[in-house]
C-alpha cells in the first residue's frame, strides 16, 4: 500500500509514509513566552505563585522549568534534547534548542525558541518572614536563677541547628525572632511541629521539663489555628552550683552539647553527665552558699581549716593549697574544700 499523500513511499502510519506523517503532524508545541515569578528576597522561582523552588543557579533552574512547557505528541518519542538558556538581562532570557523525536522507525528534528520573562514577587515564606509570622514560641528559663552565658550559647546552637535542618526540607520553616527575656531566651518559630521537636531536644540536653500551651488565633476555611508556647524549664543548678550524683557530691564545672562536667568534692575522678543520666543530678547547694575558712595548716593533698560556724578543726581533701584562707561549701553539715581558682 502506497502513501495516499505522496503516492511514492510505502504507507507506514495511518496510510502515510514516515516522511508525510512527520511533515503533516504537529509533533512538538512550545509557548512563545514563559512567565516566571522570582522572589525579590530569597530568589526562589515559581510558575504559578503557589509552588516555589529554592535555587542557587537561576539559569539552570529556569532551564529545568522551561523544559516542562514543551509538549510532545503522544505518538512521538523523545530521543535527544539539546537546549540552553541565554540571559539578555536579569528579567529576560532566551530558551532555545533542538529535540530529536522518533515515530516508529522514523526520526525527526524540531527546533524551538521561547522567551522567558521573569517578574519580581514575594514568595509566601518571605512574606511570612518579613511579616514576623510565627506559629510557636519556645521560652527557655532556669528554675530560680538566670541562665548562664554558656547555657544561652548552647540553647542558641540547638535551636539554630534544628531550624536550619528543618528548613532544608520545608521552606516555610524559619526562625522569626529571638529575645532575651526574664533571665532566659525566647525563640519565635514559624512552624509549630519544628518548635515542638526543638523544645524536646532542648529539654533532653538540659535535663529540663516542657510545659505546652496554645491560644486560638483564628479560623480559615472552617479550621482553627493555634499559636503554641513551649516553656522549657532548666534545672535549678548551673555552673558553680553543687549537686549530688551517684552517691557523691560534685561542683558543676561547665555545661555544653557534650553534657555537664562535674568536679568531685571528695577526691573522686571528675565525671561528665549527659542524656538520661542528667535526671539523677540533684541540687545540694548553690554557688552563693560558698563560705571562707581560715587555713591552720596544709599538706600536698590535705588542708586543715577552722569551721567558721562551729570553730572546730576540720581536715579536708585539697591539693596544693596556698594562702591563709580557703573557700568551702557546707552540705548536710559536712564541709568540703574548693580549689583556689573556683
Amino acid at each position: 500500500m502506497k502513501c495516499f499523500r505522496c503516492g511514492k513511499n510505502e504507507a507506514a502510519i495511518d496510510g502515510l509514509c514516515g516522511d508525510c506523517y512527520i511533515e503533516t503532524h504537529k509533533l512538538l508545541e512550545y509557548p512563545e513566552y514563559i512567565d516566571v515569578l522570582r522572589c525579590l528576597h530569597c530568589g526562589a522561582l515559581s510558575f504559578d505563585g503557589k509552588r516555589w523552588r529554592d535555587t542557587e543557579d537561576t539559569v539552570r533552574e529556569l532551564r529545568d522549568m522551561a523544559l516542562t512547557t514543551i509538549n510532545i505528541s503522544k505518538e512521538a518519542k523523545v530521543e535527544e534534547v539539546e537546549d540552553t538558556v541565554m540571559e539578555r538581562d536579569p528579567y529576560m532570557y532566551d530558551y532555545l534548542g533542538k529535540i530529536t523525536l522518533s515515530v516508529g522507525d522514523f526520526r525527526a528534528e524540531r527546533e524551538f525558541h521561547s522567551v522567558i520573562r521573569v517578574k519580581g514577587a514575594t514568595c509566601p515564606a518571605c512574606s511570612r518572614l518579613h511579616g514576623h509570622y510565627f506559629e510557636a514560641i519556645i521560652q527557655i528559663r532556669a528554675a530560680g536563677r538566670e541562665m548562664t552565658d554558656a547555657e544561652k550559647k548552647m540553647a542558641r546552637d540547638i535551636v539554630i541547628n534544628r531550624v536550619s535542618q528543618a528548613e532544608k526540607g520545608n521552606r516555610n520553616v524559619f526562625l522569626t525572632d529571638e529575645k532575651e527575656m526574664h533571665g532566659g531566651l525566647d525563640f519565635y518559630i514559624s512552624h509549630s511541629a519544628t518548635a515542638r521537636g526543638t523544645a524536646k531536644e532542648l529539654s533532653d540536653s538540659f535535663a529540663g521539663k516542657i510545659t505546652e500551651s496554645k491560644t486560638l488565633t483564628g479560623r480559615k476555611e472552617g479550621e482553627d489555628f493555634y499559636r503554641f508556647t513551649f516553656l522549657v524549664r532548666l534545672p535549678e543548678y548551673g555552673k558553680g552550683d553543687f549537686v549530688r550524683y551517684g552517691g557523691g557530691y560534685y561542683m558543676v564545672e561547665s555545661s555544653s552539647g557534650k553534657g555537664w562536667k562535674l568536679k568531685s568534692l571528695e577526691g573522686k575522678p571528675d565525671v561528665r553527665v549527659r542524656g538520661k543520666d542528667l535526671k539523677r543530678m540533684k541540687l545540694a547547694a548553690g554557688k552563693d552558699d560558698v563560705e571562707h575558712a581560715i587555713v591552720l595548716s596544709s599538706t600536698e593533698n590535705e588542708v586543715q581549716v577552722m569551721d567558721p560556724k562551729t570553730y572546730e578543726t576540720k581536715n579536708l581533701i585539697m591539693k596544693g593549697k596556698k594562702g591563709k584562707s580557703a573557700k568551702i561549701i557546707r552540705i548536710e553539715n559536712e564541709i568540703y574544700a574548693l580549689p583556689d581558682d573556683e
